[in-house]
């Protein structure tokens, strides 16, 4: 029976005979008059009769000032009024749409900003908005940075800054390595700094092999299987890897003459000059050398042939030839003789010597084993090298943390470097490389100073500024491009990094002789000379690549304006001077043997040669001359 309605009542015989009942009382309304004056929307509830707790659902009756219905639930607070309405803004008289509740004095103006610019762009801010302290504006420019159309922002189009780092043209440039660079003009720092290539390197090592690493890594010990062999068997081993000493007697021997010596040493013996004793299959006189392996080619049989033999003398019958076994190609054995021993005395280039026909790899040959042994000794030195024992690694780092540091300009990168060195467990001769060759480059440097502006009262002070301008730009975007990538730098980007600095050098040589001028009142010279001042300023202050062909230029208009001043020559091949970079890596063009049988690297780049000293003896090394790259 319904407490509220005694006279209503529900038989409750079953579970689901509760759902008739869900309030407890019976299924007539509540009709209960709220305080709100709604009736109570639930079904007749004996619980909380006197609806203290009982929230109205029904749509809100209350208007706004305006007559505007509230949106809300009768029993919720009403909310300020959303309703949208048009108002005049006082500050500017624009007539906008706003929430009824708005106060006028508090509306800001969402029209678009009617002002301009001085360039004649309009403000991109909402009318009510302060305006922009710059134009946004997107245009086209040409940059006089590096003169490519590109995108910017208007208020930045005449921003240095900016510009260099806004232009997206392919860089396009052909690399030392030969690949075309992948870059961007920006990313590339206007073909200055180059991004790293990552093409297949495809560089020939020092063994004769073809590097398959990635071209901006140094190259890594190659792990071909290694194809040196003698008459008694091959090597099993990889490449880089020691070959084992074969310790058969050595096999040559001749009537004349026979060495006694296990095979992996070297011959006590010289070539026999006697001619080979053997007669060929169609029974003519071999054309070969005593106790050497015989040609096939007939002096007689093969007249033809042996005219469009190389190097131009074979027609002569007292001639003797030299088969290489490699690949058989068959030469005279003085023209060989020149090509075997050409840079031995002079470059020490350690490569492997190569068949002037086919380019194959000469890996024996008895008539000029001493080469072919000496390059596969130098062979294994380099590759102990580059492996990174710890002997070696141990020696280079003594040899960088012992040695005279003292940066100036550069004082900020020596901080990274010294704070690297200090996890020297696991650091990697490629690494210590870096190193070494970093503190080269950045000591090289030492002299380029920070000018302090009071000491030079007769210097135009716009002059100053462009000097001390140019001086940090390069030095900020160096600092930009080495950022967390000291030890990645390829040999070519270090490259690119000696020419940046060396531009910086010559800028400052510019400033101080410029400045000793203009203090020693000979002011006339520049003035009568402005044309070889403004080439000399515009050579080391462009956005463009410095090289060879710019250097070549500084130094040809330095030289003229420094004699009108001293009355001497400028020594050419101190402006010249590059720092001494070490090879990283196994590329056949880096590696050398000093006068004293040790091997050293070095990274060719420019035109002065460099004096430079053996690291395992002291000895005074004198790369060969070198191309600009």
């Amino acid at each position: 029976m319904c407490q509220n309605h005694p006279g209503v009542s529900h038989a409750v015989a079953t579970e689901s005979d509760f759902d008739l009942v869900p309030g407890g009382g019976c299924t007539r309304p509540c009709e209960f008059r709220l305080p709100c004056g709604h009736a109570c929307s639930l079904k007749c509830h004996p619980f909380d009769s006197e609806h203290k707790d009982i929230r109205c659902p029904k749509p809100c009756t209350k208007q706004c000032s305006k007559g505007h219905f509230c949106n809300s639930k009768c029993s919720e607070k009403c909310p300020p009024c959303t309703f949208e309405i048009s108002k005049t803004v006082e500050k500017c008289g624009h007539i906008i749409k706003v929430p009824c509740y708005c106060e006028n004095k508090k509306i800001i103006c969402t029209h678009p900003c009617e002002k301009s610019f001085p360039c004649g762009h309009g403000c991109r801010a909402k009318c009510g908005e302060s305006c922009s302290i710059e134009c946004n504006e997107m245009v086209e420019v040409q940059s006089k940075v590096c003169g490519h159309n590109l995108r910017i922002k208007c208020s930045k189009s005449e921003d240095i800054a900016s510009l260099l780092k806004s232009c997206k043209e392919a860089c396009g440039v052909k690399l030392p390595c030969g690949h075309i660079c992948t870059g961007t003009c920006s990313n590339c720092f206007q073909g200055r700094l180059h991004v790293a290539c990552r093409k297949a390197c495809e560089r020939t090592l020092t063994c004769g092999h073809t590097c398959k690493s990635v071209c901006h890594l140094s190259c890594p010990p190659c792990v071909e299987k290694c194809e040196n062999w003698c008459s008694h068997g091959k090597c099993n081993k990889e490449c880089c890897d020691p070959c084992e000493k074969c310790t058969e007697p050595c096999g040559w021997i001749c009537p004349h003459k026979s060495c006694t010596r296990l095979c992996w040493e070297p011959c006590n013996r010289t070539a026999c000059e006697k001619p080979c004793p053997k007669t060929l299959k169609c029974e003519h006189p071999c054309i070969g050398i005593c106790g050497e392996p015989c040609p096939a080619e007939c002096r007689i049989c093969d007249e033809e042939k042996m005219k469009s033999l190389h190097f131009g003398l074979e027609a002569e019958d007292s001639v003797k030839f030299v088969l290489l076994e490699d690949c058989n190609h068959v030469f005279e054995v003085n023209r060989l003789q020149e090509w075997m021993t050409q840079d031995v005395l002079s470059e020490r280039r350690i490569h492997f010597k190569v068949c002037p026909e086919c380019n194959t790899v000469i890996r024996r040959n008895v008539h000029f084993e001493k080469v072919v042994k000496s390059y596969l000794e130098d062979m294994e030195k380099v590759n102990e090298t580059v492996s990174g024992s710890k002997k070696v690694n141990r020696e280079l780092l003594d040899r960088i943390r012992f040695g005279k540091l003292s940066f100036s300009f550069f004082f900020s990168f020596w901080c990274s470097l010294e704070s690297y060195l200090d996890f020297e467990n696991g650091i990697s001769y490629r690494k210590l490389t870096a190193v070494e060759n970093f503190i080269n480059i950045f000591s090289f440097s030492n002299d380029v100073q920070d000018l302090d502006e009071s000491s030079v009262y007769f210097f135009p002070e716009k002059l100053i500024k462009m000097f001390e301008y140019f001086k940090n730009i390069f030095k900020n975007q160096l600092a930009t491009f080495l950022d967390d990538m000291y030890f990645k730098v390829s040999e070519d980007q270090m490259k690119d990094v000696v020419w940046e600095i060396h531009r910086i050098k010559l800028l400052d040589e510019l400033e101080k002789f410029l400045i000793k001028i203009i203090t020693n009142k000979h002011i006339s010279i520049y003035k009568d000379n402005k044309a070889y001042f403004k080439r000399l300023i515009g050579y080391v202050t462009t956005y463009k690549p410095f090289r060879n062909e710019e250097l070549k230029k500084f130094i040809s208009d330095y030289q003229i304006v420094y004699k009108l001043f001293n009355g001497g020559e400028v020594n050419a091949s101190d402006l010249e001077k590059h720092p001494v970079l070490k090879g990283m890596g196994l590329s056949r063009d880096n590696w050398y043997r000093c006068p004293n049988g040790d091997v050293w690297s070095f990274i060719q780049y420019g035109n002065a040669a460099i004096e430079n000293k053996c690291l395992q003896c002291e000895e005074q090394v004198k790369p060969p001359s070198c191309t600009t790259t």
